[in-house]
């Protein structure tokens, strides 16, 4: 990442460095993200480190590992085998707009592995 940022206790203009952490507000019932906050760190040479945040409307994190678990080229056959009220839950988690229940993603998988076992007609 190379935003700037301001220094809090100088006003020093500086880069900003890695993300250190991702907090999401979920819905209780529906898993559905209200906002992120993303927390990055940041270094003034005068006044030594800081965290600056980031509201954000999807998950990076989730939004990156749904996508090493269920791969481009699979996703099109997977959404045609779910059930069609898994379907815009997936799509949705899967863009990081949305945190997993329980037991979803192993659900999931199961039903990808099932997917890639069947043979071509």
């Amino acid at each position: 990442m190379n935003d700037l940022v301001q220094c809090p206790k100088c006003s020093k203009v500086v880069h900003v460095g890695k993300m250190e952490a991702e907090m999401s507000e979920i819905g209780v019932l529906d898993h559905n993200l209200g906002f992120v906050v993303r927390r990055f760190r940041a270094r003034c040479p005068e006044c030594g480190p800081f965290f600056h945040d980031r509201l954000g409307h999807h998950g990076s994190i989730t939004k990156k590992q749904m996508k090493q678990l269920f791969p481009k080229c699979h996703r099109r056959q997977l959404l045609d085998v779910l059930p069609e009220d898994e379907r815009q839950p997936f799509m949705r988690t899967l863009d990081g707009k949305r945190e997993p229940k329980d037991g979803e993603i192993d659900r999931w998988i199961a039903v990808q592995k099932a997917m890639r076992n069947i043979p071509a007609k």
